[in-house]
């Protein structure tokens, strides 16, 4: 099976179907009904005349074929990244809402597909309808989980697994998956992904330095921490810094390293001010008051009044 010359086939029978035309009536001339849906399901891969001559049934060039499959894409790509965003962010409510409409497997990507498995696994599993075993059984079947430690390359949704797979593991004090997660992260560049979704990975970052956190592996926290942060501020995706930055004064704070924890503590909450809500601020406010026992617009006017005397020197 080609599986490329299959997502063609589901390309073209969705133009088939908004056309309301019938796969007797495309076929007509050009092939049977049965060679179609053999076609349509990989069982017989189509060729390059076979798609024109379709196309030209369908009253389309080649070119607008090519394009608008590209565009469809691009458009399930950006509804599947708000329905994991909305996941991520715990808004289950609206999460919910876009699951329940669903759409075609068959009409998606490969990757896409899989990033909806992955929407799909994350929002049972924070919603408890799944079991720690139940999450675990249904990652296994997007990815090979004994031997995905033998990769070189890897795509963002193969990321993402590892990373639920590592937040579930830690759970039950095993650390495979986040160890296999920090050596991807410590190379970047076996990690396969265009442009429009690397701001997905950032957030990975903060999320691993947590973990490592919670294991008490500090130093290992401080250097992936610091590659989280080089690569948001080279990307632009500032919005993931405010976590690193927190994540990052928690772990300088418990190694006694108090003039550093107080830079950190003052750029998260400058960055949240300057890029989150007032309720997210309010948040960050409260979770810092509580961890530091200090006031951090405090922290943040000491550390620009030291910033303002090495400046002035």
């Amino acid at each position: 099976m080609d599986r490329i010359r299959q997502r063609y086939m589901f390309h073209l029978d969705n133009i088939r179907r908004k056309k309301n035309i019938t796969i007797k009536d495309l076929c007509d001339g050009i092939c049977d009904d049965r060679q179609y849906r053999k076609y349509r399901s990989g069982v017989n891969n189509v060729s390059d005349i076979r798609l024109l001559e379709f196309c030209e049934r369908l009253g389309i060039s080649s070119r607008d074929f090519y394009f608008t499959l590209n565009e469809k894409d691009e458009y399930d790509f950006k509804f599947l990244k708000n329905l994991y965003n909305l996941i991520i962010n715990k808004n289950y409510i609206e999460a919910k809402v876009i699951l329940d409409k669903s759409f075609k497997h068959s009409y998606l990507t490969v990757q896409n597909r899989r990033l909806l498995e992955y929407c799909k696994i994350r929002y049972h599993y924070k919603q408890k309808e799944y079991t720690s075993d139940q999450a675990v059984k249904e990652i296994g079947n997007s990815i090979n989980i004994q031997e995905c430690c033998k990769d070189e390359v890897f795509d963002f949704v193969d990321i993402l697994f590892l990373l639920m797979l590592a937040e579930i593991q830690v759970k039950m004090e095993k650390v495979q998956a986040l160890d296999q997660l920090i050596n991807i992260l410590a190379n970047p560049e076996s990690i396969y992904m265009s442009p429009e979704k690397r701001d997905l990975i950032a957030p990975i970052y903060s999320n691993v330095s947590i973990l490592l956190g919670r294991l008490n592996r500090l130093d290992e926290l401080l250097r992936i921490n610091s590659l989280g942060i080089d690569y948001c501020l080279k990307n632009s995706f500032s919005r993931s810094l405010t976590k690193l930055y927190q994540t990052r004064a928690l772990a300088l704070y418990k190694l006694e390293r108090f003039s550093e924890t107080e830079e950190f503590i003052a750029k998260a909450i400058s960055n949240s001010i300057s890029t989150e809500s007032i309720e997210a601020t309010t948040k960050l406010f409260a979770q810092l008051v509580k961890e530091f026992n200090k006031n951090p617009f405090d922290v943040l006017v000491e550390y620009f009044i030291r910033k303002k005397e090495e400046i002035d020197l």
